[in-house]
């Protein structure tokens, strides 16, 4: 998607200066409704919030919820929310945000094979995470702390 300021410049420098500019592209931003084809052309997913307060280190990005759609695995942060789901179905490898060893290790391991359970995760984790299983777990929990109909708020 779109960088912020100068961001895709200094990528598309960066990537130059270390002789990588073939390997490095910088698409712009598309349309929701074509998100998911273009997300599933991606050989892997990256979300790396670092833990820097309570609100990142119980997070569950979106993106991550993107990439379980699309098909694809990931190399995420390792915080709690993150973990369990990606732990859970297999999905991919947990990094350490704030090390750029950690996150080029999880990347080359992404690159070389998927996870061991990985098609199945995913299979499952698509079939689980969905929104209109949600949605309904949201409702019934509101109906739950809701006052019976007729009785005062």
């Amino acid at each position: 998607g779109s960088g912020m300021g100068s961001f895709d410049a200094e990528v598309a420098r960066l990537a130059a200066e270390l002789g990588e500019a073939d390997r490095v592209h910088v698409l712009p931003s598309v349309p929701l409704e074509e998100l998911l084809s273009a997300t599933a052309e991606a050989d892997v997913g990256v979300t790396l919030l670092e833990d820097t307060c309570e609100n990142h280190r119980l997070a569950l990005p979106n993106k991550l919820f993107d990439y379980v759609a699309a098909g694809i695995p990931v190399v995420a942060s390792d915080l709690p929310e993150v973990r369990g789901i990606v732990e859970r179905y297999d999905l991919g490898w947990l990094v350490d945000p704030g090390d750029p060893r950690s996150i080029a290790a999880g990347l080359e391991k992404a690159l070389a094979e998927p996870p061991v359970g990985f098609a199945e995760g995913s299979e499952r984790a698509r079939g689980e995470l969905r929104w209109d299983r949600e949605s309904a777990r949201l409702t019934d929990l509101y109906a739950e702390l809701l006052p019976s109909a007729g009785e005062p708020l």
